[in-house]
């Protein structure tokens, strides 16, 4: 009997070997489809061994009666104490004969049929327990599937954190860019409302005008603008007679240039290492010579000459605004490029060859203005020069080329460098050009329309890009700014030229604890780039 019925698969719990019951035996059957007793699954929670015993797989569960109940094993249970007690011997004593004469019992003949009943029970049994480990198969099929959808839910979600987190930060520095330039509007607003507020106190100081004195005060106005009229008309004749003994001047000086230039090359040519044949012909060359715009720019030993010895100047006559004649002196650099520098009110000698600023920036490409800026300190006034390349034709590369020839003037000579902007990282900029204040508010625009239109000139903001200081008014237009460090992740819609040489003097100049030290000690403009 033991033998058919006390199977531990079947009536059992294989932990502890004692038969299920409706009370502290009840079979309760785990997350990994194995069945333990009650008794025995207290003693794992009690333990905190929280482990199926044969699988050795992990339940979470605090209390024996969040296991659910083997209602299978236990309907079983009850079916097999059923036929046990159905096959107990009963009250009578007859016998029964079977087919060779001997006596059977009747409990005999019921313990065969009950026998049969369990085989197929335990058959029956058997298939349900296969198809359990079906399930159980299915069920880890599918926690592989959800925990892989899980995987890849988790990589999308930390690639959609990480981009918004990019576009954050960029929106962090525009706003820290702009929070930036509302201070300096601020602090300039505040300082206009101090100087109005002193204007205010000063004109209500003034004592009131009497309508008596109001018709001796309307003819004085019109007497003041009679003046001015007569002044402005004097200025204009005075103006044009100038210009008409300029021309005079210049004409005398071209035809007189030729006998002083075979003059000094004489004078220059009298070394006595040198021979009779060379002196003779470079005097000859130069007598023959007549310098003109196109000449200059050659590099022929006649034009070195000339310009070495200091003997070529441009000039220019600012008529509109009546500042005189302006003019500076054509030489060669030490990394052979002939260029001017910054032009200012200076006499011109009368034996040299000149020429009109206007004359030989015709002779230049416009789509491709080359001009240069020397920076240096107080303890060492020359570090390098920045040699400045534009794209095109642009407002932001004619005012540049303005300022740094001070054709008009004003010029970049002497302003500092304001300050560098996120220093270290890939968005780094140094900005400078403020050349009337030297603090960051002043540098009003002079050729209107600065920067492009949106779309022309769209670039990377690469190390070396040249960028206006665009959209923050007129009277800082002329400041501008250099990036330091490459960019490919953003662009800018305002770049018109670039640093085509000396970005490593730049470097330099940032690398120092003070960027305010450093200012631009010469600046010009490039007529020819390998004059050699």
């Amino acid at each position: 009997m033991e033998e058919v019925f006390g199977s531990a698969s079947a009536k059992d719990c294989g932990v502890c070997l004692r038969e299920f019951n409706e009370g502290e035996r009840c079979p309760r059957i785990l997350e990994c489809f194995h069945t333990v007793c009650t008794f025995c699954a207290k003693g794992f929670i009690t333990r905190k061994d929280r482990r199926c015993p044969f699988c050795r797989e992990a339940f979470e569960v605090d209390n024996v009666n969040d296991i659910r109940i083997n209602e299978d094993v236990l309907d079983l249970t009850k079916y097999i104490r059923f036929l046990m007690r159905s096959v107990s011997p009963p009250s009578q004593n007859v016998d029964e004969t079977d087919s060779k004469g001997f006596r059977v019992s009747p409990s005999v003949s019921s313990m065969s049929s009950v026998r049969d009943v369990t085989i197929q029970s335990l058959s029956g049994c058997r298939q349900a327990q296969e198809h359990a480990e079906s399930s159980v198969q299915k069920y880890t099929e599918m926690k592989g599937s959800v925990l892989t959808s899980h995987k890849t839910f988790e990589e999308k979600v930390k690639t959609i954190l990480c981009e918004i987190s990019k576009k954050t930060h960029k929106r962090a520095r525009e706003i820290t860019t702009a929070i930036e330039e509302l201070h300096l509007q601020i602090n300039e607003a505040a300082e206009w409302h101090r100087v109005l507020g002193s204007l205010k106190e000063k004109l209500d100081s003034l004592p009131g005008v009497s309508e008596d004195t109001l018709p001796s005060l309307y003819q004085a106005q019109k007497t003041n603008v009679a003046v001015l009229e007569w002044l402005t008309d004097f200025k204009t004749s005075i103006n044009n007679k100038e210009i008409v003994r300029q021309e005079e001047k210049d004409m005398f000086q071209r035809k007189a240039v030729t006998m002083k230039m075979i003059i000094d090359l004489l004078e220059s040519c009298r070394a006595p290492e040198r021979s009779d044949s060379v002196a003779a012909r470079l005097l000859e060359r130069a007598s023959r010579l007549k310098l003109t715009p196109e000449t200059l720019l050659k590099p022929s030993d006649c034009v070195k000459c000339l310009v070495d010895k200091g003997k070529v100047y441009v000039v220019h006559l600012d008529q509109d605004s009546g500042r005189g004649r302006r003019s500076s002196k054509v030489y060669i650099s030490k990394d052979n490029k002939l260029c001017f520098s910054c032009m200012k009110e200076e006499h011109v000698p009368y034996n040299v060859h000149v020429f009109e600023y206007d004359e030989l920036m015709r002779l230049a490409d416009p789509s491709s203005i080359r001009t240069f800026l020397e920076l240096g300190t107080e303890a060492c006034p020359s570090l390098g020069r920045l040699y400045v390349r534009f794209y095109s034709d642009s407002p932001l590369a004619r005012q540049f080329s303005l300022l740094c020839s001070g054709v008009s003037g004003p010029a970049y000579l002497n302003s500092k460098f304001l300050n560098v902007f996120r220093k270290g990282c890939n968005w780094a900029w140094v900005r400078c050009g403020d050349y009337e204040n030297n603090d960051g508010s002043g540098g009003r625009e002079l050729v209107p329309g600065q920067g492009v239109s949106r779309g022309e000139a769209v670039r990377p903001c690469s190390a070396g890009t040249l960028e206006g200081w665009l959209g923050c008014g007129k009277e800082v237009a002329s400041q501008f700014i250099i990036y330091l460090k490459d960019n490919n992740k953003m662009v800018s819609y305002e770049c018109s030229g670039f640093v085509e040489e000396g970005f490593d003097v730049l470097e330099e100049a940032v690398s120092r604890s003070n960027i305010g030290d450093v200012r631009v000690f010469d600046c010009g403009i490039v007529l020819n780039s390998s004059f050699s």
